[in-house]
C-alpha cells in the first residue's frame, strides 16, 4: 500500500460476513499494519542466509585447506623416515625423529580439522549396524597404552564383554579412541581410566559407556564450554598437545548416530564422560 509521502506499507486485511443491527447481511473487515514485523521477518530470513553461506564457506576453506596441508606435510614424514633408514649419527636421528613426530602430530591435528568440516557440510558416511564393543574398546586401550604408561596410568575395563550396539564401527571406535586418550592424557600421574558401561536411566534401549578419570577435574561454570570447537577451557598453557576440536567432533558423530553425550566433573576428583548409543 502507497501512502501520501510515497512509502509504501504492508497492510494486513481480513473480512468475515456478519449481521447488522436490522438482521441484514453485511461484510467486516479488520486492517492491520504489519510494516514493521514483516521487515523484521525479511531481515531475520536475509541474515539466516548469510549465517549459512558464510558456514557453507568455512567448511568449504577448511576441506580444502586441509587436503592442501596434508599433500607437503606427508612428503615431509616420507623424508624423514628415508633418512631414519640412512642410520645416521645419533645427534642427527634425533632431529630427525623430532621432525617425524611434529609432522605426526600435525597431520593428526589437519585429520580432526577436516572430519569437522566434512561433519558440518553434512559429508560423513556412517554405516550403522550390530556391532560388538567389547574387542573396540580394547582396540583403543592398546593404542593408548603406551601414552598411559609414561604417566603411570592404570586402564580398567568392566561391563563391556558381549554388549552390541546399532552404531558405526569406525565411527564409534574414533568416538572411544578419543575419550579415553583424553582421560589419559588430563590425568594425573600414577592415577586411573576406567571404562564401564551400563544400561540407560533416561533413555530406554540405550547403553550408557563411562570413561572415568582421576585427573584435575573441570570447574563447574566452564562445563558448559567443554563441547565447543577450539575451546580447550585451561590446557591452553598446560603444555599438554591438542586443538580443542576433539570433543566437538565426538558430540557430533554421537548425535549423528542417534546417541547423545555428556560429562561430569568435580575439581580435585577427576571427571566422567559418557556416550549413550542404542542397544542392538
Amino acid at each position: 500500500m502507497c501512502i501520501a509521502d510515497g512509502s509504501e506499507r504492508t497492510i494486513l486485511a481480513s473480512v468475515h460476513s456478519a449481521s447488522d443491527a436490522n438482521g441484514d447481511l453485511c461484510i467486516e473487515g479488520i486492517a492491520e499494519d504489519i510494516t514493521e514485523r514483516k521487515a523484521a521477518e525479511e531481515a531475520l530470513i536475509h541474515a539466516r542466509q548469510e549465517a549459512e553461506r558464510a558456514n557453507q564457506a568455512k567448511s568449504q576453506f577448511l576441506s580444502s585447506m586441509s587436503h592442501e596441508l596434508r599433500t607437503p606435510l606427508n612428503a615431509i614424514l616420507g623424508f624423514s623416515q628415508l633418512m631414519e633408514l640412512e642410520d645416521p649419527h645419533n645427534q642427527h636421528l634425533k632431529y630427525i625423529r623430532e621432525i617425524r613426530n611434529a609432522g605426526t602430530h600435525l597431520l593428526a591435528l589437519i585429520n580432526e580439522v577436516l572430519d569437522l568440516a566434512r561433519i558440518e557440510s553434512g559429508r560423513i558416511d556412517l554405516k550403522l549396524e550390530p556391532v560388538e564393543i567389547g574387542p573396540i574398546i580394547e582396540e583403543c586401550v592398546s593404542l593408548v597404552q603406551t601414552q598411559a604408561d609414561k604417566l603411570g596410568v592404570q586402564l580398567v575395563q568392566t561391563g563391556v564383554a558381549d554388549k552390541v550396539l546399532h552404531t558405526d564401527r569406525v565411527r564409534f571406535k574414533q568416538v572411544m579412541l578419543n575419550l579415553i586418550s583424553n582421560a589419559v592424557k588430563y590425568n594425573r600421574k600414577g592415577g586411573t581410566v576406567h571404562i564401564d558401561t551400563r544400561a540407560s536411566s533416561d533413555n530406554p534401549g540405550y547403553l550408557r559407556i563411562l570413561v572415568a578419570d582421576t585427573g584435575n577435574g573441570i570447574a563447574t561454570h566452564k562445563m558448559a564450554e567443554l563441547f565447543q570447537p577450539f575451546n580447550r577451557l585451561d590446557a591452553t598453557n598446560s603444555g599438554i598437545e591438542g586443538t580443542g576440536i576433539g570433543l566437538s567432533i565426538t558430540r557430533q558423530i554421537v548425535e549423528l548416530m542417534s546417541g547423545t553425550v555428556g560429562a561430569g566433573s568435580e575439581l580435585g576428583v577427576g571427571s566422567t564422560f559418557w556416550v549413550e548409543l542404542p542397544v542392538e
